[in-house]
């Protein structure tokens, strides 16, 4: 649970800037590799947590698992829309 808390901190500070960013800027190349690190992290992790789940027999941690993996998938769709 503590890669996630780090996870949504990480998250908050992202979007939380966005309003901030001028759009039309182009992005740097650090700012571009950081961000496919973050999707691909994402990615990696909706892969695990929907494994995890279907591999769980106990139902609250199976329904926990599903909604840290749609939550993870939705923040991924939020990055990737960084990328235009």
């Amino acid at each position: 649970m503590y890669f996630f808390t780090e996870f949504r901190k990480i998250k908050n500070v992202i979007f939380c800037t966005k309003g901030e960013i001028n759009m039309n800027q182009s992005l740097t190349e650090l700012e571009l590799e950081n961000l496919r690190h973050l999707i691909g992290g994402h990615g990696t992790i909706v892969n695990k947590l929907e494994a995890y789940a279907e591999q769980c027999t106990d139902p609250e941690l199976k329904a926990l698992l599903q909604r840290d993996a749609q939550s993870a998938r939705q923040s991924k769709e939020q990055l990737l829309n960084f990328l235009g």
